[in-house]
């Protein structure tokens, strides 16, 4: 920015360059701003007319730490349902994961999963599918800025024949993400799948080793479907590493529990207001009796 530039706005002979200088910021906040505060503060006086009209673009400075925050819409976190990966923007889900798995003739065999947070990016998750007599059990961390790694055993206790199979459901909203990254795709030898454009805003979820099969449902691009047993299942371990991998605007982020702590309600206190002694239905937490004191009626 000129001082040219800095002179016109300040005498209010131009201020078309405004809008400009709010496009800019995003590439150029921090050293931008500090110019411009210093360039001010020599003009003098119109230096006050000139910070009235710059004070959004300059509120919006102090707050945006640097280019990502413009720059990462998408993000990338574990379902506190059952430790799975799950994509987000806007606030809400573009992807969501969950274990699906049938027994014999479609019958739905229910998957019951429980998740922990064991320090930041670094958690543990069970399931137990009766039907199936399947016991799963992971571990999930963040391997760096841009990896997750599920390890993912699954125990079957006996044998099952003739069964539809299972394993996970990835279900894509695509109208929120289609236009920026295209349609979800396969990964060859059913190592896994893909959402995103080379060499630009992209994830990646792959298997080692490959699950049994991995597949769009019905042909429908809004769910991918990954079983690691289809058929029979056969008794014993089964062990799987899962990697996603991002690239681009895409960030790993902490789950809710993580930024605002725990929702479990069991050790919160209970009958402060109404049932204890402590705090009886008819006396307020706080005494503001002395707020109307001079106008309490006789008796």
């Amino acid at each position: 920015m000129t001082n040219d530039v800095v002179q016109d706005m300040v005498s209010g002979r131009d201020r078309s360059v405004i809008p400009s200088v709010a496009a800019s910021m995003t590439s150029q906040v921090r050293a931008g701003v500090r110019s411009l505060v210093a360039q001010l503060c020599s003009v003098g006086s119109g230096a006050i007319a000139a910070l009235r009209v710059l004070a959004p673009l300059v509120w919006i400075a102090s707050v945006v730490p640097g280019d990502a925050a413009w720059a990462a819409p998408w993000t990338v976190s574990v379902d506190e349902r059952n430790g799975m990966p799950t994509i987000g923007i806007g606030g809400g889900p573009a992807m969501t994961t969950e274990f699906v798995f049938w027994g014999r003739n479609w019958r739905w065999a229910d998957t019951v999963p429980a998740f922990r947070v064991v320090s930041p990016f670094d958690y543990t998750m069970t399931a137990q599918n009766t039907l199936l007599g399947l016991e799963m059990r992971g571990t999930i961390r963040k391997q760096s800025e841009r990896q997750l790694r599920i390890e993912l055993e699954i125990d079957a206790r006996q044998s099952q024949a003739n069964v539809i199979g299972g394993g996970l459901s990835f279900r894509f909203d695509l109208p929120k993400g289609a236009r920026q990254l295209g349609e979800p795709e396969l990964l060859p030898g059913n190592a896994g799948l893909a959402w995103g454009r080379q060499q630009s805003s992209r994830i990646e979820v792959r298997f080692d080793p490959p699950p049994a099969s991995v597949f769009f449902e019905r042909g429908s691009k809004s769910e991918v479907r990954a079983f690691f047993f289809g058929g029979e299942i056969p008794q014993g371990v089964r062990r799987h590493v899962v990697t996603v991998d991002t690239s681009g605007d895409f960030k790993i982020v902490p789950t809710v529990e993580e930024r605002y702590g725990s929702s479990d309600s069991r050790s919160w206190p209970t009958g402060l207001l109404f049932d204890s002694a402590i705090a009886p239905w008819n006396i307020a937490p706080v005494d503001l009796s002395f707020l109307n004191a001079t106008e309490r009626p006789a008796g």
